[in-house]
């Protein structure tokens, strides 16, 4: 695309004895701003004048001739006269006039600007305004003028456009990327060391704009190291402090937190926490601290006590695991009585949730499996009352006369049991548009998975099936 061209004239008038200075700017071909409207350069003004230069914007006029012919006189308009105003900061910047700042300033690309943009507005550094304005919060702030007093470089363009330079000579074949690279790492290195050492100035700064994190929150759980109480941060993002050991743990985002029994975790003595997205979401029993340093070698962080390998923690997958989830090939149903009397099986990977009739009292899990399907026992107890005499429960549960008040045992390959059972997602149905997908069939299953054509075995015997067909959902 062809180049914007545009012509700018400077003239200088004297008036007495003050000098002031008018700019004007004419485009002579568009050029490729046609398209990219937003770079468009419009006919404009400035005046400056006085004797501390001032500049001001003026209407969108083309000057007279006579202030283009150079020595000319000329007589004003109209007697001068003096007009008092007051000066206002500049608007905030809008995202294009911001993209235009970075492409001016070499930092970015069209792919990475967008994205740079998306996370300083994730990370709460700015606000958007109505007109897409962007609003620096009082982090954000707090942030440049940070950096700004240890490494101005860190917060100054140069740096981040020499890189991009750099990265331009790699794509183009002028620059070795692992030269590159290896240049880049150092400078950053060396850049973070002397940051830490000097990060008091940083301190200093957020002392004054904010509170510290042991003046925050409120006591919710007990630390595993001093045995005093951590505070819950409930600024976002969620998470945990200990305001005598100064260490912060991470927590679950998008739910509600709160003490779980006070029940310690047997690795670190950490108190354990329950989070949770309401009685139709899904809940989680965690310790703070093996949530956020996981304790077994490949365990992946934030990872709950549903994913915990551990034999004698009473909430740990090795204990309360029952079942191999149908929904995702790596999942396991675990037993949650986060909501007791509301029983549930929740799957530790994905959404798939088993629901128990609310006959059901209590439930628990055995050490047993079933010989047919492998799944772990369950011993419930049943308040019989609760069901309907017509061979339903609230919930599609069997008859009252049927239906024993205490059952040990598979309660997927029981056809009775099954009948207490529904399937559901987290805060909704697996399929809402077939209400018979959320109740369950008594089958019995082979070690080993079937092919993909059906769910796990409908009849007994049947062995495992795969997903689909007339088994559980």
């Amino acid at each position: 695309m062809p180049d914007c061209k545009y012509e700018t004239t400077t003239v200088v008038l004297s008036i007495g004895d003050e000098k002031f200075t008018t700019r004007a700017s004419s485009v002579i071909d568009p050029g490729y701003t046609r398209i990219f409207t937003w770079q468009a350069i419009g006919s404009s003004v400035g005046v400056e004048g006085g004797q501390d230069g001032e500049e001001c914007d003026g209407p969108e006029v083309t000057l007279p001739l006579a202030l283009t012919t150079l020595g000319s006189n000329f007589a004003l308009g109209e007697k001068p006269r003096l007009v008092e105003g007051q000066t206002g900061p500049p608007n905030y910047l809008s995202e294009a006039e911001l993209i235009t700042a970075m492409e001016k300033h070499g930092i970015g690309t069209d792919a990475s600007i967008p994205v740079h943009i998306e996370n300083i507005v994730e990370r709460a550094y700015v606000e958007i305004l109505p007109g897409r304005r962007l609003k620096p919060t009082a982090l954000g702030v707090v942030l440049v003028h940070g950096y700004h007093s240890i490494d101005s470089e860190l917060v100054l363009p140069h740096m981040r456009r020499a890189v991009e330079e750099q990265l331009n000579q790699i794509a183009t074949g002028q620059a070795d990327f692992r030269a590159v690279l290896q240049f880049v790492l150092a400078i950053f290195a060396t850049k973070y060391r002397y940051f830490v050492q000097h990060i008091a100035a940083m301190d200093q700064l957020f002392e004054v704009s904010f509170s510290s994190l042991s003046d925050c929150g409120r006591p919710l759980t007990r630390c595993g190291k001093c045995r005093r109480y951590l505070k819950l941060v409930e600024s976002q993002p969620l998470r945990l402090h200990c305001p005598f050991c100064a260490d912060t743990y991470s927590v679950p985002q998008n739910g509600s937190i709160r003490p779980y029994k006070e029940t310690k975790c047997p690795l670190d003595d950490f108190e354990l926490v329950l989070w949770t997205q309401g009685a139709k979401g899904k809940s989680m029993v965690f310790c703070p601290y093996c949530y956020t340093n996981p304790p077994f070698p490949g365990q992946w962080r934030n990872a709950g006590c549903a994913n915990c390998p551990h034999p004698s923690c009473n909430f740990s997958l090795a204990v309360n695991g029952v079942d191999a989830c149908t929904e995702c090939p790596r999942g396991t149903l675990v037993f949650d009585d986060a909501h007791a009397p509301k029983f549930r099986l929740c799957c530790n990977h994905c959404p798939a949730m088993i629901l128990f009739s609310d006959a059901v009292k209590s439930a628990a899990v055995r050490k047993a499996t079933c010989e047919q399907c492998t799944a772990r026992h369950l011993t419930l107890h049943i308040d019989t009352s609760k069901l309907k005499s017509t061979g339903g429960s609230g919930d599609g549960g069997g008859g009252e006369s049927e239906m024993p008040p205490k059952f040990t045992g598979c309660i997927f390959c029981s056809e009775t049991m099954c009948k207490l059972l529904s399937a559901r997602k987290a805060a909704g149905n697996f399929n809402a548009s077939s209400p018979s997908n959320n109740s369950f069939n008594a089958r019995g299953r082979e070690r080993g998975r079937g092919g993909s054509g059906g769910t796990r075995g409908g009849s007994r015997g049947g062995g495992r099936g795969g997903r689909g067909g007339g088994g559980r959902r």
